[in-house]
């Protein structure tokens, strides 16, 4: 089961993306200004989802297809 926050949490507090797929999912990429890392969040109703997080951003648009069936 995955954790829903109601806010991202103020240590993202990085630059961020946020992408609409195809099918009206609309997810965000956030990142965390003191570790080199970068989150992937899912946003649903009344807060976000937490999905995983990675070293580079790039990598979390693959997982964004992969969640989509692209």
């Amino acid at each position: 089961m995955t954790k829903h926050y109601k806010r991202i949490p103020a240590t993202e507090n990085g630059r961020g993306a946020t992408y609409t797929a195809r099918s009206g999912r609309t997810y965000k990429i956030t990142r965390h200004v003191n570790k080199p890392l970068f989150f992937l969040w899912k946003v649903v109703d009344g807060g976000y989802e937490k999905l995983c997080e990675m070293e580079s951003p790039y990598d979390l648009y693959v997982v964004i297809d992969q969640l989509e069936g692209l």
